[in-house]
């Protein structure tokens, strides 16, 4: 069969538009969006459900005939390693994928490639001896991927070329670190979710082999409970049996936990209960058997709802912060990531109307950074940033800030007085238009410009 390494879209995705050419010809292009035809939409969907049940056969067919009942633990956190592999070795042997190098070299059994270089993604994957359309494939995620991911991604794809080779890889997966929701990140690198999805599409008789996945991460209710979201992880795992996560935190080096899990995902299971002392701590569990569970009442939510909301204002604003440590009487921090969880959960349930849950989904990506603000957050802002954004200050005659120290309520001061400044220029500098929207988005707490792992203490 042909194998499809995009990202499939839902309809609410996909756009269609033309192209506008200004007067003159050859001039500049601009993109008109059209209505979709319904039609269009009905022929993707039924192309979808084609390429879905294509490649649940395809994985079925090619599955390895041996069987693995291992854990393949991806971590990114040094601090929980040692605790999480030594609780799941005493239900199998665990194979771990934790080592990191940074974003661009990946040095993979003692040789460094540049992943910036497309040349040497196409080195890399060479070495993996796949099948050429495998092959293509794989190249063509790893260079899509997030910058960050492809690390990660990489070590993976060694695993999971055994499995291409016909041989066999562990059944069950942990994936550990701290998360927003969409990526899982650490002192041992960053993965996102989307990208593990389009490698195992890009590798289908691996993902054929992997039957449970552990989220021990903070947030991933989300991906376990959502209906799109864990349509998606079953199309890239087509054999997924169950999913276990969390509406809220994890905690770190979460023994326990991982204990109960590998201990609930042994061969033959169909179902997963959650062990009576693990009651009451925000547990997300999907099986095939039995659907998704977990213990978050709708009511509840609502009810902190209405308590975050009345605070959110403060927070964003800079009036009332989540600084730890401190004898400041306009601090809150339990407040700050009561709320943050309250908002992210909401934006995580099938319950909620889409709409909503994109409006929380926003609220809490803001509070996540304003529970970091004094110490991760404004200090690799003033790393990343710093020197481009001193220029765009002189330009205006203005003497630049540091951000890496400014309160919130400071910065925020900072940034309109960027902005009056700047209205009074004319023509204005190009220094200063080159920085404007990365001062507004880390205005407005934008991941796009503060980044999920820059939340840190």
């Amino acid at each position: 069969m042909a194998i499809d390494s995009v990202e499939r879209r839902s309809p609410t995705q996909r756009t269609v538009t033309d192209d506008i050419h200004e007067a003159g010809g050859g001039g500049s292009v601009t993109r008109k969006q059209r209505p979709r035809d319904p039609m269009v939409d009905q022929a993707f969907a039924k192309l979808d459900a084609a390429f879905a049940a294509d490649l649940a056969r395809f994985a079925a067919a090619n599955a390895p005939k041996k069987r693995d009942d291992g854990i393949l633990y991806i971590g990114m956190n040094p601090e929980s390693e040692k605790a999480e592999v030594d609780a799941l070795s005493k239900s199998g042997n665990v194979r771990t994928i934790t080592q990191t190098s940074g974003e661009d070299d990946v040095f993979i059994g003692g040789v460094r490639y540049r992943f910036s270089d497309p040349g040497q993604v196409e080195a890399f994957v060479a070495t993996l001896h796949l099948d050429p359309r495998v092959a293509d494939n794989v190249i063509d995620v790893l260079k899509k991927a997030e910058k960050g991911s492809r690390e990660k991604l990489a070590q993976i794809a060694v695993v999971f070329a055994e499995a291409e080779r016909g041989g066999t890889i562990p059944s069950r997966l942990v994936i550990s670190g701290h998360s927003g929701g969409l990526d899982v990140f650490g002192g041992q690198g960053r993965l996102e979710l989307q990208d593990l999805r389009r490698l195992a599409r890009a590798m289908p008789r691996a993902a054929a082999c992997i039957e449970d996945i552990h989220f021990s991460t903070c947030s991933s209710a989300g991906q376990v409970g959502l209906d799109e979201e864990r349509a998606s992880w079953r199309a890239a795992f087509p054999n997924l049996k169950s999913m276990w996560g969390y509406a809220g935190s994890s905690g770190m080096a979460n023994a326990k936990h991982l204990a109960a899990w590998a201990r609930a995902t042994k061969p033959e299971h169909d179902s997963i209960s959650v062990p009576k002392e693990l009651k009451g701590q925000r547990i997300a569990v999907w099986t095939k058997a039995d659907g998704y569970r977990d213990e978050m009442s709708l009511t509840n939510l609502r009810a902190a709802q209405l308590k975050a909301d009345a605070r959110f204002h403060s927070f964003v604003s800079g009036a009332l912060t989540a600084r730890q440590h401190t004898t400041d009487t306009n601090t809150d921090p339990q407040s700050a990531l009561a709320d943050y969880q309250t908002y992210r959960v909401l934006s995580q349930r099938n319950d909620v109307p889409k709409a909503e849950r994109e409006m929380f989904g926003k609220k809490a990506d803001q509070l996540l950074r304003i529970r970091y603000y004094e110490d991760g957050v404004r200090k690799e802002f003033a790393t990343r940033y710093g020197a481009d954004v001193a220029r765009a200050y002189q330009s205006l005659g203005l003497k630049p800030p540091d951000f890496g120290n400014l309160s919130r309520s400071e910065a925020l001061a900072r940034i309109a007085e960027f902005d009056r400044a700047l209205a009074k220029k004319s023509p204005p500098p190009s220094e200063a238009t080159a920085v404007l929207a990365t001062l507004h988005g880390f205005r407005d707490l934008s991941p796009s410009v503060i980044r999920t792992s820059d939340c840190h203490h």
